[in-house]
């Protein structure tokens, strides 16, 4: 809806309620669950120089293991053994189509004549987003493990978890098989798995576990035709939030990844495409005629000299993960993170435009970052607004004329030169940012080639200006 305030002056808000396309369902049977088509039946192992079967007998197998239903939980695994994990976990509420509440109000003001300036608040909340990784069925809490006495900060406890079943520490605590003929070699964690035959986390698919919050100063600066000159300016100042990530096609959360999911209000991160600020310029000018010499004002006028400028913050860098903590042995979720300790994150602003990768080659700060106890979570988050690499330009200009000639002026001759990255600005590639530990390396000629905070240009530096030119005839 508008409301005009006066003769220079409107308000418009807007809301909407919609629902978006849900993950890609391709084919079903793509996955080859078990249920649906042909099921693998593998005949059972027999000891050194025993025959499988005899021609004279045929075929000796159990028919109707050739049929089994999906939900019987015993369906591909053999006796005795554990497995990854059995045909493809579908979501109960998998076709639940995204929800998108979304709502905007602006203001828009002519300040001088052909010149407005446009402001609006631009928000919205998304729900049931895909989030397989919010919906791993196969985990362990710390809640479970205290209920069978196991405490993860104790150190004798955190042995234990790793131990075999057959061990004796294990059994001295009164541990055993969860069923019969269950494996010994496996250890006390995965023993202790709501489904312990399965050594895989078993994430469904197409789980609608994810939430968005998109919030946004939008400004907009519009000048009409007028002087040769128009000219659009367009400017968002915004902050994007995901819960949950691993989403199996379109339509998914972006939130960081996932080490607690079972401590759901923690999940809540930065999305992966966060740009806080995005100013982008357009313009066009075309050159008068100056003077009143017909020569000087053919050459000189009617030129269109256009551009297109575009400024935005960079991706984020990721907290890297921690390499001490191991609390993916112990509950078999994974994704714990140093924990951030200082926000100085960089030795050199990346913006200085004084980084040499040859002799800056620790970039980023390794003192920021301070690893995790075993069997511990960090507390930091997946990401931080400022951390993050150096600002991403481009800038197109381009110059171009017409010059009719001819008959009745039906001819035409375009001539038009465009210029890509015209400033030529140099964009190197982010440091490395994987591990606060890493031992830097060099080569035989004693030059870095890796460590922690090491821009790595060997595969070249992007960045390096290009044109092209365009004559074209028409007739």
């Amino acid at each position: 809806m508008a409301y005009q305030i006066d003769s220079r002056t409107v308000v418009r808000a807007g809301w909407a309620l919609s629902y978006g396309p849900g993950p890609n369902w391709q084919y079903i049977t793509n996955n080859n669950p078990y249920g649906l088509g042909a099921d693998p039946y593998t005949l059972p192992t027999l000891g050194n120089n025993q025959p499988v079967s005899y021609l004279k007998d045929g075929l000796s197998y159990n028919a109707a293991a050739m049929y089994v239903a999906t939900l019987n939980p015993g369906a591909g695994l053999t006796p005795g053994t554990v497995t990854g994990s059995v045909g493809t976990l579908f979501d109960r509420n998998g076709g639940r189509p995204q929800r998108v509440n979304q709502w905007n109000i602006a203001i828009q003001r002519e300040l001088i004549p052909n010149v407005s300036l446009e402001m609006a608040y631009v928000g919205n909340r998304g729900a049931w987003l895909e989030s397989n990784q919010m919906g791993r069925a196969n985990l362990l809490t710390v809640e479970r493990l205290k209920a069978v006495g196991l405490d993860i900060d104790n150190a004798a406890d955190r042995s234990l978890l790793t131990s075999p079943l057959s061990s004796t520490a294990v059994k001295a605590r009164g541990f055993t098989v969860p069923y019969a003929n269950y494996p010994t070699g496996q250890t006390l964690a995965q023993s202790l798995r709501p489904f312990p035959q399965f050594t895989g986390s078993i994430a469904p698919i197409w789980a609608p576990l994810g939430n968005s919050w998109y919030d946004s100063m939008q400004s907009k600066l519009t000048k009409r035709y007028s002087h040769g000159l128009d000219l659009t300016a367009a400017f968002t100042w915004s902050k994007a939030l995901g819960l949950g990530n691993g989403a199996n096609g379109q339509g998914g959360a972006l939130g960081g990844g996932i080490n607690d999911q079972f401590n759901r209000a923690n999940q809540k991160s930065l999305s992966g495409s966060d740009r806080p600020f995005i100013l982008t310029i357009g313009f066009n000018y075309s050159t008068p005629k100056i003077t009143s010499n017909k020569l000087v004002r053919y050459v000189t006028g009617d030129w269109i000299f256009g551009g297109i400028l575009t400024y935005r913050s960079s991706s984020l860098i990721s907290v890297p993960s921690s390499g001490t903590s191991n609390i993916g042995t112990y509950t078999f979720q994974s994704n714990t993170r140093y924990n951030v300790v200082s926000h100085d994150f960089f030795t050199l602003d990346p913006g200085c435009h004084c980084i040499d990768p040859n002799r800056d080659t620790k970039l980023v700060n390794a003192a920021a970052f301070q690893d995790v106890s075993q069997g511990q979570w960090g507390f930091s988050a997946p990401t931080y607004s400022d951390y993050r690499w150096v600002r991403s330009v481009n800038e197109q200009l381009s110059l171009g004329r017409s010059f009719p000639f001819g008959r009745e002026r039906r001819m035409k001759l375009n001539v038009r030169v465009e210029m890509f990255n015209a400033f030529n600005r140099v964009t190197l590639p982010a440091p490395s940012a994987s591990n606060p530990a890493q031992t830097p390396t060099y080569n035989s000629a004693g030059v870095q080639t890796g460590g922690f905070g090491f821009i790595n240009t060997s595969s070249g530096i992007s960045g390096a200006r290009t044109g092209q030119g365009v004559l074209r005839f028409e007739w």
